[in-house]
């Protein structure tokens, strides 16, 4: 499966922030800091884009939070991991 550029950069920063583990989770505050050039709710369809893809996972945020959860799947990781030996074949 290939991603757009902007999907790919947002599920790359979800896995540097987790330090590639998908047992651990990000908030999405710090994805739409991360992304501050890009309107809010544009970072927000690219998560939810990614979770369509089953690439993350986003947790509801709690009663009286302004965040939520974000984690990369195992298959997000498997993918990051594909992409960059293909870049590293092209190369």
């Amino acid at each position: 499966m290939l991603i757009r550029k902007k999907l790919k950069a947002v599920l790359i920063s979800i896995a540097d922030a987790v330090h590639n583990d998908s047992d651990v989770g990000v908030l999405d505050t710090l994805m739409y800091e991360r992304f501050n050039k890009i309107p809010r709710t544009e970072v927000s369809d690219y998560l939810f884009e990614l979770k369509a893809y089953g690439l993350i996972e986003i947790s509801p945020k709690a009663s009286g939070e302004d965040y939520g959860l974000v984690k990369i799947t195992r298959k997000g990781l498997q993918l990051l991991q594909d992409q960059h030996l293909k870049s590293d074949i092209g190369d």
